[in-house]
């Protein structure tokens, strides 16, 4: 994203990955950036073709929507309800953020207290060996690696401000980056 003008007011996404991904890293310190000062912003990932070195798949996104409808999909896009991937051909990780007896899911709000307990729960099928980048508030926090069947449980305590996760294959390669998780203080 080489995107240097100021991000505007009443702007609810941005694209973060266009298949050009030596761009996501600027991108997403942007975006932090953003996220940072308190704006709600999908992050979303979308390609075209120009040649055979950009396939027309890398990235693409999945969307946690109600109904596959035109406004059932832009809805769950504005409520930042989805996980941008490297490629149509990644199975979709589900990603559940719990405190105590609440759960929350990407782009969801989670009230906690700060300080408590949580945990992120991770389950990526065919990510086995792939590293969980757990990013709090623009800051890399926590980083694990998932067993072999692509799972993973992280435990930590909770801020107010948001969480959102990056998945990297076995070789370093970006695989995924969710939406946050917003954490909103009792």
């Amino acid at each position: 994203c080489g995107w240097a003008h100021e991000v505007v007011e009443g702007i609810d996404g941005m694209e973060i990955s266009n298949g050009r991904h030596g761009e996501v890293e600027q991108a997403l310190a942007i975006w932090d950036r953003l996220l940072t000062s308190g704006r709600r912003i999908a992050a979303v990932g979308s390609s075209d073709w120009h040649s055979a070195a950009t396939p027309i798949d890398v990235a693409n996104v999945r969307v946690y929507a109600r109904a596959l409808t035109v406004d059932g999909i832009l809805g769950a896009i504005r409520r930042g309800h989805v996980i941008v991937m490297r490629s149509a051909r990644d199975r979709t990780p589900e990603i559940v953020v719990r405190a105590g007896a609440h759960a929350a899911r990407i782009g969801e709000s989670l009230n906690v207290a700060p300080g408590t307990p949580m945990t992120v729960e991770v389950a990526a099928a065919g990510l086995a060996g792939a590293r969980l980048r757990v990013v709090a508030n623009g800051q890399p926090a926590t980083e694990v690696v998932l067993d072999a069947a692509g799972r993973a449980r992280v435990e930590q305590r909770a801020e107010s401000g948001y969480v959102r996760f990056e998945l990297y294959a076995a070789d370093g390669m970006l695989v995924a980056v969710t939406n946050p998780v917003y954490l909103v203080s009792l």
